[in-house]
């Protein structure tokens, strides 16, 4: 998986409350047909695009090595989200992450650990 260049972003908010936002989109499973299911389905990424933008505090870009770094961030408890489409398939990660006073925080976004509920969908 080439992720090179990929937008990486740190968003803040009270985790309860972002999920609780996000569930609220989440698409049907089943539609009359698959172009209104492809239609409901654009709606909820990119009203999740706009939520999670509402909260970002820093952006980046991965390295050519898919390596990305946030520099002199406030202590507190932070989300990395990205979002980028390979070969047609649409890949999204939400990864928790707590940024202690002097230390440096790490997150490896991988194809072993995408957000595989990224509208926080019940059952």
């Amino acid at each position: 998986m080439n992720l090179a260049g990929m937008p990486v972003h740190l968003v803040t908010g009270d985790e309860l409350q972002v999920d609780s936002a996000l569930a609220k989109l989440c698409p049907p499973r089943q539609a009359a047909d698959s172009a209104a299911l492809a239609a409901a389905h654009a709606r909820a990424w990119q009203e999740r695009g706009r939520i999670l933008q509402a909260r970002r505090t820093r952006s980046t870009r991965a390295s050519a090595q898919a390596r990305f770094a946030f520099d002199s961030v406030p202590p507190g408890e932070y989300r990395v989200w990205a979002d980028t489409t390979i070969v047609g398939e649409r890949w999204t990660w939400l990864a928790d992450v707590r940024v202690r006073g002097g230390d440096t925080a790490r997150v490896d976004l991988t194809s072993a650990n995408p957000d595989e509920n990224p509208f926080r969908c019940r059952g």
